[in-house]
């Protein structure tokens, strides 16, 4: 790829139909070297497709750290939203990327109520379900709830305050999974689990 870059440096802006570029490529394979060289030649960090993504969802999604501070270095926005709107921190909490969440954090991503909730961070989260109740049944763009996100990344403390505010442990997301088909702490799977809805008639 760099041979090629190196012959033909005007791939570095060439974007597909779909609004792919070869950043939003190297982005998702962890071709930090690549990457780089795209970004020297003038790519786009905050190139979006046509699903609202930027290259750092993708470094984010599959867990690649130095590409996200790679971008991030480049001048890519970190609270860039997708069209379902998760942003890259929240694509690094449900795909199980704590390291990577912990330096979009620390590189000033917004931390908004579904980040807060597997981040396990229930200060924020008490301040957006304080402020607005109706966050305890929001859904993502994945149709999954906060006590979804907070049982998916592990989160203890997070789900039983949930659990204590009345959020629904039966609620279902688009795959038909509840908080608790998510979970993979024993402890956080025991205060999910709910007796089957009771057969129809």
């Amino acid at each position: 790829m760099l041979a090629l870059l190196a012959a033909q440096p005007g791939l570095a802006r060439v974007t597909a139909a779909t609004g792919m570029t070869p950043l939003h490529h190297a982005a998702r394979h962890g071709w930090a070297g690549v990457a780089q060289r795209l970004l020297d030649l003038g790519a786009d960090p905050d190139a979006v497709n046509r699903w609202g993504l930027v290259p750092l969802h993708y470094a984010a999604r599959y867990g690649h750290g130095a590409v996200v501070e790679l971008l991030l270095d480049r001048g890519a926005r970190p609270d860039v939203a997708a069209a379902g709107g998760q942003t890259p921190l929240d694509w690094a909490i449900v795909f199980g990327h704590p390291q990577v969440a912990r330096l979009l954090v620390e590189r000033g991503a917004a931390i908004g109520p579904f980040a807060a909730a597997g981040l396990g961070d229930v200060v924020r989260l008490a301040a957006w379900v304080e402020r607005d109740p109706g966050w305890l049944s929001a859904r993502n763009d994945w149709q999954g709830t906060l006590l979804h996100v907070a049982a998916l990344a592990g989160q203890r403390e997070a789900v039983r305050w949930l659990l204590d505010r009345g959020a629904d442990p039966r609620a279902r997301d688009a795959r038909q999974r509840t908080p608790g088909d998510h979970a993979r702490d024993p402890v956080i799977r025991r205060w999910l689990a709910v007796a089957p809805p009771e057969p129809a008639g």
